[in-house]
């Protein structure tokens, strides 16, 4: 099996993903899965920055969690 480079777009589709379960998470009062999510935004960050060290983890975790508005 081979690794491929992830393209940008896919890093965006995942941050995108996580930050929706992270809201819902969020505003259904749960902190412990909301916690979870930022947990495995850290996890993908890591694993992309490993695929390629010009990747901003910190960008990435902030657009997994952060509130668009």
């Amino acid at each position: 099996m081979s690794v491929i480079q992830t393209p940008v777009a896919d890093a965006q589709l995942i941050a995108d993903v996580l930050r929706r379960a992270h809201r819902i998470a969020e505003s259904a009062g749960e902190p412990d899965e909301a916690r979870a999510i930022f947990h495995v935004a850290h996890s993908f960050a890591d694993e992309l920055a490993t695929m390629n060290p010009q990747f901003d983890r910190l960008q990435f975790i902030e657009a997994a969690t952060a509130d668009p508005s």
